[in-house]
């Protein structure tokens, strides 16, 4: 796995998420502290922008006594929030931009919701569907289907070993989808081929090849197709013979794959900066010398 790759799922998902929550938000608005958090659903899309920044400013100037009073504190502005980025978002004459932000904003206030709802999540996940069957081809669709994506993520992480390959099967398929979409956010190659990789790794070796034959196919000039075309030639090779692969042996002599016809052969592909790799040599060494007297 290379590392830079590992979180710009992450960080992009929360760039495109969390951009706009902030537009609209700095000083100006309502100063004082209230606990009055009403949504606005008339009015101009642009005015009900500006009402978000006026309830963040308010929310964050609050000092809740206990966690109860937080608790409820943190449900009325987050049903605020919602209700108010629903109705722009709802709004065709939201202008196109604004739209895109406001949807950013309405999916993570419907995410952040999780702390008092426990239907918070699938109602989030409903929601996206929902907006992108309603807009699609669009970067909306893209936002809805990314959000969709790491809310799987998450689960994936937070999984036990018992279910982890399940929802890492989950994540890679909701990232096969973005990969198939139009337009493609300039991420979506990287995240192709982290998922390819996971899921590979995790046995769903069909969904893997999906996602490698998408990066390929769809990005060309990418540079991780390198990569993925490599891993779509391993993955083909079960079933099949291996004619060719030569080498030096142990004792400095060559070696070849067709000295060894007719008997079972295990071949081990490893690297020295491989740690589990270097760690299983002594375990395959005494697999080999319980099996050598049988063939």
């Amino acid at each position: 796995m290379r590392p830079y790759q590992v979180e710009r799922f992450r960080f992009l998902v929360c760039g495109i998420l969390l951009s706009a929550w902030f537009v609209g938000c700095g000083p100006g608005g309502n100063s004082s502290k209230t606990r009055d958090y009403a949504s606005m659903t008339s009015g101009s899309p642009e005015a009900r922008w500006a009402y978000l920044g006026q309830l963040t400013q308010a929310y964050t100037q609050e000092d809740p006594s206990d966690p109860a009073s937080s608790r409820k504190l943190l449900d009325r502005y987050t049903r605020a929030l919602t209700e108010t980025t629903k109705s722009i978002v709802d709004d065709r004459a939201t202008p196109a931009e604004l739209r895109e932000q406001a949807m950013g904003a309405y999916l993570t206030a419907l995410g952040r919701r999780k702390e008092v709802d426990p239907a918070a999540i699938d109602k989030l996940i409903a929601e996206t569907f929902r907006i992108e069957n309603e807009n699609p081809k669009t970067r909306i669709a893209v936002i809805a289907a990314f959000e969709r994506a790491r809310i799987h993520r998450e689960s994936a992480i937070a999984a036990t070993d018992a279910n982890v390959s399940e929802r890492i099967r989950k994540w890679g398929e909701e990232v096969l989808h973005i990969g198939q979409m139009t337009p493609a956010p300039p991420v979506v190659p990287q995240t192709l081929d982290e998922l390819g990789q996971k899921t590979e790794f995790f046995g769903h070796t069909d969904l893997a090849e999906k996602l490698y034959r998408t990066l390929v196919e769809r990005f060309p000039k990418d540079e991780n197709v390198k990569f993925a075309n490599g891993a779509l030639y391993r993955l083909g090779l079960k079933g099949k013979p291996l004619e060719e692969l030569e080498g030096t042996g142990r004792d400095g002599k060559p070696l070849s794959i067709k000295d060894f016809r007719g008997k079972v052969v295990l071949i081990d592909f490893w690297a020295t900066g491989c740690k589990p790799c270097v760690a299983e040599i002594p375990a395959l060494e005494e697999l080999r010398k319980s099996l050598a007297p049988r063939g």
